[in-house]
């Protein structure tokens, strides 16, 4: 009797992934799913944040976004790179926070049993962490302004919560508006998972930057990219 695989019943389930990615079963984390990106790619970095009702909401500029940044965990594998754990618990950005100096730091929380090293740390840093000025915060694309040379002096006081909007407002001397996101449901697998959408004009504003990241950033699995050479060599 055929019994369906576990990595074909993920896939199966999450179907908003395929073609994004592949499901791999880890010696360490289980059944994971590893997207088609650049090299150098990063959670929580191809988007910009809103004050929302939920408070600091992650807007990703990838068309799986809404699932993978609100839903589940990324650990870092030297090896593979990012790899995503799915998890049920809706969240308006699974993320660790620093606050230090004029800059504000964010990476993804790991999964339980995990720890994720500091901003300071020089092993994963440019990996793992998004450190931005305090003023591009708030901005469109704000993984733009990462910045990879970073060190902490001692005598400045360090905060691992979020920033509040408050502070934000004062230190940028800007006046950051609520977003109202809209929030519909969305069934994968035969369960219930919320997706949120921005407003119309939203949208549209940063919809040439989620252009540019669907061009620049994700990638084909291999079959595909050798397909569409060679329909190009057809067209020549």
């Amino acid at each position: 009797m055929y019994t369906e695989s576990r990595i074909d019943s993920y896939a199966k389930n999450y179907t908003v992934l395929n073609g994004h990615g592949r499901w791999i079963n880890h010696d360490r984390m289980d059944i994971v799913w590893l997207p088609y990106v650049v090299r150098d790619w990063r959670p929580y970095h191809y988007g910009n944040w809103v004050w929302s009702d939920y408070g600091w909401t992650w807007i990703s500029y990838e068309p799986y976004g809404w699932l993978v940044y609100h839903y589940g965990f990324w650990d870092y594998d030297s090896d593979l790179g990012w790899v995503w754990i799915p998890d049920n618990m809706w969240s308006p950005a699974r993320v660790m926070w620093y606050v230090y100096d004029d800059y504000v730091c964010w990476a993804p929380t790991p999964p339980p049993g995990r720890r994720r090293a500091t901003p300071w740390d020089p092993t994963y840093r440019t990996a793992v962490w998004t450190i931005v000025p305090i003023n591009n915060f708030a901005s469109d694309n704000v993984g733009r302004y990462n910045i990879r040379n970073f060190t902490r002096r001692d005598a400045i006081a360090v905060s691992r919560d979020a920033p509040s909007l408050k502070y934000i407002q004062s230190r940028t001397r800007t006046s950051i508006k609520k977003t109202n996101l809209r929030q519909e449901k969305v069934d994968l697998g035969g369960k219930k998972y919320d997706r949120i959408r921005l407003q119309e004009r939203d949208a549209q504003r940063i919809k040439p930057q989620r252009d540019e990241v669907e061009r620049t950033v994700l990638r084909q699995p291999e079959k595909k990219q050798e397909q569409k050479k060679e329909k190009t060599k057809r067209r020549q």
